[in-house]
């Protein structure tokens, strides 16, 4: 239909991408640094400053971010129009004290991957190598601190849309989790390391662990730099690579580490045994040598 000599149907086509780029879903999106002034979480907002100094802005968060926001901590993100505001994502910790710990230990596991190539997998008998990365509540994670205890490893990561995957390997781990609760076992730490940290930031994590009903403080969804995460992949055996129809293709290993530091016992997939497991953190804590 033409009014006017304009074509009805590209009026409303036009309408319809002016509504969109309002609503915040095709705004242009702009790097912000700053520093969290104010936390809303009954209005789902940040009071944010600007370290440019430009004057402060409410900005809409997800879900994720909120949880874990904490005032005065500084934070790099993605900030766009929305709807008759500002709306912030892909939120990152951004103090220099956590960066640098990151970085500098990224270095020595980047040195120590060169150094193991062109195999670098680490195998049964060998310690894990070691790291730094954030954690779901945005906190810097060592893997040193799991020493004293056992550790269960895993690769996930949150858009994965295969339910025989990472959300199966998730409930596992989960129910694993429980397992050792109700077994009267302390210490052990579980631990999934993303394989998409270009999207999975703590904010995301922080979310995706609450609807997989994960609770308690020894259960670690870690995330950061690109590197660290490729050199961990490749030092302890999982692959992945981008895909178009299911974003990342990938295999799975779930690892037993002892309180040592020593990898016991790796299990490839996602349908292990939590009772298998379970008595192999029982032995792996005891330390009578046997897995």
């Amino acid at each position: 239909m033409m009014v006017e000599g304009v074509n009805l149907a590209r009026i409303c086509f036009l309408l319809a991408v002016a509504a969109l780029v309002g609503n915040g879903l095709d705004a242009r999106r702009d790097a912000f640094e700053g520093t969290i002034v104010e936390v809303d979480r009954a209005g789902g907002r940040l009071l944010l400053t600007p370290a440019d100094g430009e004057e402060r802005v409410w900005a809409e968060a997800t879900r994720g971010d909120l949880r874990i926001a904490r005032e005065g901590s500084s934070i790099r993100g993605e900030i766009f129009p929305y709807r008759e505001g500002w709306r912030i994502e892909a939120v990152w910790p951004n103090d220099p004290m956590q960066n640098s710990i990151i970085e500098r230990i990224g270095r020595r596991l980047r040195n120590d991957t060169e150094i193991r190539s062109p195999r670098p997998f680490r195998g049964i008998g060998e310690s894990i190598p070691r790291f730094a990365l954030f954690r779901q509540d945005g906190t810097v994670f060592e893997s040193r601190s799991l020493r004293g205890n056992a550790a269960v490893i895993n690769f996930i990561f949150t858009r994965c849309l295969d339910p025989n995957m990472c959300p199966a390997a998730t409930k596992r781990m989960v129910r694993l989790q429980e397992a050792v609760r109700e077994a009267g076992i302390s210490d052990v730490e579980f631990v999934s390391i993303t394989l998409d940290p270009e999207y999975d930031t703590p904010g995301i994590f922080a979310e995706y662990a609450r609807s997989h009903g994960v609770s308690g403080d020894n259960f670690h969804f870690l995330t950061g730099p690109v590197q660290i995460v490729e050199d961990l992949k490749n030092q302890l055996g999982v692959l992945a690579e981008p895909d178009e129809n299911e974003i990342i293709r990938h295999t799975l290993v779930t690892i037993l580490v002892d309180p040592k530091g020593t990898i016991v016992y790796q299990v490839p997939g996602s349908f292990w045994s939590v009772e298998d497991f379970l008595a192999r953190i029982e032995r792996a804590i005891s330390g009578d040598g046997t897995y």
